[in-house]
């Protein structure tokens, strides 16, 4: 799984005929809504049960955006943190822009479906990080799966609770409502994915 919350698809072009936007792009572009959007006294008691030096395993990770906004908080000052993505192409973005590490933390890549790593691999992490990854897929066997590398997990969903298409358009509730609609029905965490892993 990629923990793909909704973005384009690689090579989707919009119906109006602009240049289709890559899922790397898309991904970096949303980071300054991510960063205002994530909980910080959430985050904080995250923090407190990291061990100085963690290694951390992060599902659909995306362009590893996440490890940087920690290394630059100081959430993370060391320790490693590998990042799985099944989106080869975020990966690579992430692995170039970062290289193999951040500040203090040894960063690695692997693409490779989250679950099926994780059922695979014989390491143990002192945390499992999952950015817009827990609604997008189905929670509860999610939790599951991901328990057997780590018993402790932040899996935040971002959203600051706003939406702003530009510029604005006489269909804007019909896309907005066709949006939910899909979330609801078609993506196996859905809005009641935080709630099943409470």
């Amino acid at each position: 799984m990629t923990g793909d919350d909704g973005g384009p698809d690689a090579g989707e072009a919009p119906s109006d005929g602009r240049a289709p936007v890559d899922h790397p792009t898309y991904l970096d572009a949303k980071r300054e809504l991510d960063d205002r959007s994530l909980n910080r006294d959430v985050l904080a008691a995250f923090a407190a049960e990291l061990p100085s030096d963690p290694t951390v395993l992060e599902v659909g990770a995306g362009t590893a955006t996440m490890v940087e906004r920690l290394a630059e908080w100081g959430v993370v000052e060391g320790g490693r943190w590998l990042a799985v993505d099944a989106h080869e192409g975020a990966l690579a973005a992430g692995r170039e822009r970062i290289g193999d590490r951040v500040g203090g933390v040894d960063v690695a890549f692997r693409v490779a479906d989250a679950f099926e790593y994780a059922a695979a691999t014989d390491e143990r992490f002192d945390a499992v990080v999952g950015c817009a990854f827990f609604d997008v897929v189905d929670a509860a066997p999610a939790v599951d799966a991901l328990a057997a590398v780590s018993p402790l997990a932040y899996a935040p969903i971002t959203y600051d609770g706003e939406t702003t298409l530009s510029p604005a358009d006489p269909e804007d509730d019909a896309v907005l409502d066709a949006y939910h609609r899909h979330m609801r029905d078609y993506r196996p965490g859905g809005p009641e994915g935080a709630a099943a892993l409470a």
